[in-house]
């Protein structure tokens, strides 16, 4: 092994959340974004973090640039508990802050091979961070869901292939609902997972992933809103496939002269908000509403697949709100 990567070489020296020299190059040359700027009695102070930079190709990594694993835990903890809290900054500039030092983060723990308790928990925070994030920016223009779940996928993975993971039926369940459509039955899943007990909330995820097999729409939604907030956040990406879905059934088990359904009693039975969350259905032609406040479903409306219309549900801000999404995204999955 060349000796430049040797894991003596490589030993993690920086006890700082950014190593003294980019702290000072970034000072230097006025790179400090908003967020690391603190006015205390009239005079600017820096708390700078870390940020992340791409390999590039012949740069070596140096010790006292790479992070202990105590300082990465540190560092986690205060972007989550000093940053994400200010509330004079609007939340996608947090998030976007957030979500580059904590790619950093990840990316010193790959240098220096990080596999403990500790890393553990640094994922499953970040992990944490990223669903409540795409969450709270679902309708946002300026948020990017594709990067975010990519990064969520990564950060997944390596969680519930972790031996230090101890709450292993959640984060399955989180793994069995992200990957829904992409598993064959939930036997499947249990044959990999044999050694799993079938606990809460993973019983739960299995019973929405069977309705899901069977198709039982309603019984999904009906799981669903009695989940952990931890799992209906790492479904709700998956909510407007299933809402297509069910409408595009519906056009055909529907679809006779003077059929009608009335939209009160289509919403006691699925997820939509109200009348307004049906129109932007409408408006993607895949159903119609009459003036009596009827939907017509027909076969003629269109069967392409509509991932793109996401909204915040009632009974999730009504979580969120009697919760500190700090404490959720630190400790506190059980809400």
């Amino acid at each position: 092994m060349n000796k430049k990567y040797s894991k003596k070489s490589l030993k993690p020296e920086c006890t700082l959340m950014c190593p003294k020299e980019e702290y000072d190059m970034r000072i230097k040359f006025n790179m400090v974004n908003s967020l690391e700027k603190f006015v205390n009695n009239s005079k600017i102070e820096y708390n700078l973090v870390k940020e992340y930079g791409r390999p590039a190709a012949g740069k070596i990594t140096k010790s006292n640039e790479l992070r202990t694993i105590d300082t990465l835990l540190k560092t986690t903890n205060y972007l989550i508990r000093e940053v994400y809290t200010r509330q004079n900054f609007d939340y996608v500039s947090r998030y976007e802050f957030i979500f580059d030092r904590l790619r950093s983060v990840r990316q010193d723990m790959v240098i220096a091979r990080y596999n403990s308790e500790k890393s553990n928990k640094i994922h499953e925070i970040i992990l944490c961070f990223y669903l409540l994030a795409d969450y709270k920016l679902c309708t946002s223009n300026k948020y990017d869901e594709f990067i975010n779940f990519q990064h969520v996928k990564e950060v997944l993975n390596i969680i519930v292939s972790s031996p230090f993971c101890t709450k292993k039926s959640w984060f399955y369940s989180v793994y069995l609902l992200m990957n829904l459509k992409n598993l064959k039955s939930a036997n499947q899943v249990l044959k990999v997972w044999k050694d799993i007990s079938l606990e809460y909330p993973l019983d739960e995820c299995i019973s929405l992933c069977k309705a899901y097999l069977n198709r039982n729409y309603v019984r999904i939604f009906k799981i669903y809103k009695n989940l952990p907030l931890l799992c209906q956040l790492a479904f709700h990406r998956r909510i407007p496939e299933i809402e297509t879905e069910m409408i595009k059934i519906m056009n055909v088990a529907y679809s006779f002269k003077n059929s009608k359904y009335s939209v009160e009693n289509f919403l006691k039975i699925t997820l939509f908000n109200g009348r307004h969350s049906l129109e932007k259905y409408e408006e993607k032609n895949l159903l119609a509403i009459d003036k009596d406040n009827n939907i017509l479903f027909a076969k003629h409306h269109s069967q392409n697949d509509i991932n793109n219309i996401r909204e915040r549900f009632d009974f999730i801000d009504y979580k969120l709100a009697d919760i500190t999404e700090v404490d959720f995204i630190l400790e506190s999955y059980d809400v």
